[in-house]
């Protein structure tokens, strides 16, 4: 993991050969306004996979638990029991200790149950000989398995390669250590989500994403998580996310120095994870002379500057779109 401080670090907890496709997504999506800390992304060196993984929990702000059909590998020989662990005997998967770990360590998080109905499906199925992934070919491999044709959809969008590893999950042999998994997480703290098709997993991403604005909002009122280099402003900044959300314009007013262009340049990050597109107007000015501004945010915003001046037209254009722009070349004529 590289070494940069960003505005939160996000740690993403998951299975990964059932749910690859959906972390990638993820990790894209959080990268557009805050750190996110994935396995993907871990660098070799000292201690198991197993130590660093508990590691960058531990350094994160938050967690996301996205629990599928696949309990993972079990870790038989685990290295980092503590008093804390109560009666685990170290026989668990990765995720499943790092969600412990991050109750453990009273860390902010939110919690997924997917259940595609695949892994119902496959693990019907007792020998696997589907050879191409047409529809003729897939309704003759449920047939031959006596299952319900209409559960085609389910295996739509998917190569042939993945669903025999799909097929291989179903059957997995610790099917029932990830019931008891998922009986261990709190009804009222968790969300079960069905996925019908796999185009479903773009939709389920974005929810993710929606859903974690509200709760870093939450999290930082209730003073769980804090900001790096952001200091105050607990009130004003959910109070200016919900006008964003409400109006068409907001005007932002105050002394100078006490903090207005930081917390707008929050405000506007976290309002990218809604897939907002933002669109900044500024004067170019050297951050370094004056030391104003949100060092998290502006790398973010210096990153997409305009590169030349904007005429009049194109602000108008900018702001108003082609309503605002043909007004304009109307009042030119009178």
């Amino acid at each position: 993991m590289s070494e940069k401080r960003s505005i939160l670090k996000i740690f993403i907890s998951s299975t990964y050969r059932d749910l690859k496709e959906v972390r990638g997504l993820l990790i894209q999506g959080l990268e557009e306004a805050l750190e996110a800390v994935a396995m993907e992304k871990f660098l070799p060196g000292d201690g198991s996979s197993h130590e660093k993984s508990i590691e960058f929990l531990e350094g994160s702000d938050a967690c996301i638990f996205i629990i599928g059909d696949y309990y993972g590998t079990v870790i038989n020989d685990c290295r980092i029991r503590t008093g804390k662990c109560g009666d685990c005997n170290g026989s668990i998967s990765y995720t499943h200790c790092e969600y412990r770990r991050a109750l453990q360590a009273n860390k902010p998080h939110v919690v997924y149950i997917v259940e595609s109905g695949i892994s119902d499906v496959l693990s019907n199925v007792e020998r696997f000989d589907l050879e191409e992934t047409r529809e003729i070919d897939l309704i003759r491999f449920l047939e031959r398995n006596k299952i319900d044709i209409s559960k085609i959809n389910l295996l739509n969008g998917y190569t042939l390669e993945q669903i025999k590893e799909l097929w291989r999950i179903a059957r997995d042999e610790n099917r029932e250590k990830l019931k008891h998994f998922k009986e261990e997480i709190s009804p009222e703290l968790h969300a079960r989500v069905t996925i019908s098709q796999k185009e479903e997993y773009y939709t389920f991403q974005n929810r993710i994403l929606q859903d974690l604005k509200k709760k870093i909002i939450e999290w930082y009122k209730e003073k769980r998580i804090n900001f790096t280099d952001f200091a105050g402003r607990r009130k004003k900044l959910p109070e200016l996310i919900k006008k964003l959300n409400e109006e068409n314009s907001v005007c932002v007013w105050g002394l100078g120095g006490i903090g207005k262009t930081a917390l707008i340049q929050l405000a506007l990050l976290l309002e990218r994870l809604s897939g907002r597109k933002i669109y900044a107007l500024y004067k170019d000015y050297r951050y370094t002379y004056t030391k104003t501004g949100y060092s998290p945010a502006k790398k973010k915003f210096d990153e997409e500057k305009f590169t030349r001046k904007l005429t009049l037209d194109e602000i108008v254009n900018l702001v108003l779109g082609n309503y605002g722009k043909s007004n304009m070349e109307k009042n030119k004529n009178l």
